[in-house]
């Protein structure tokens, strides 16, 4: 995808350690103790999803195949798919995890992204641009 060259995916690496820091310890408290296994849908180049991992959690990440050549994390924690079809559901983590990602979705698909992390995990953390949102590709901002 055109919008998502290698300055849109390292922009956010050097923030990716610090929010991981930030948002941790706010799972832990909710849950009790860090997801032993989490899945990133949409990961880009896989910045949370390396965070998780050096915090000793299992984490892999979905994005489209584009996002290949910038990871920062193994290839095999990563799995290529096209986030506008359906994620394949063969198995279940402790949390999934979705940030900043719906909103580069077509609206068509939003609904069927939400009951995908749903069915991936009974625990989601999720976020996505509101309307009015500045942002690279953003064609899909709602509000809560």
């Amino acid at each position: 995808m055109g919008d998502y060259n290698a300055e849109f995916m390292s922009s956010g690496a050097a923030a990716e350690e610090k929010n991981v820091a930030a948002v941790l310890p706010l799972i832990v408290a909710e849950l009790g103790a860090p997801p032993s296994t989490l899945v990133d849908a949409g990961c880009a180049a896989g910045g949370w999803v390396r965070e998780f991992v050096k915090a000793g959690i299992d984490a892999v990440g979905y994005d489209g195949p584009w996002a290949e050549r910038h990871l920062v994390i193994p290839r095999d924690r990563f799995i290529p798919h096209n986030l506008e079809r359906p994620l394949p559901i063969d198995s279940r983590y402790e949390m999934a995890v979705s940030i900043e990602v719906a909103e580069h979705l077509s609206p068509k698909r939003g609904p069927g992204f939400v009951a995908d992390l749903c069915a991936l995990s009974d625990v989601v953390l999720f976020s996505a641009a509101l309307p009015g949102q500045s942002g690279t590709h953003h064609i899909n901002p709602r509000w809560q």
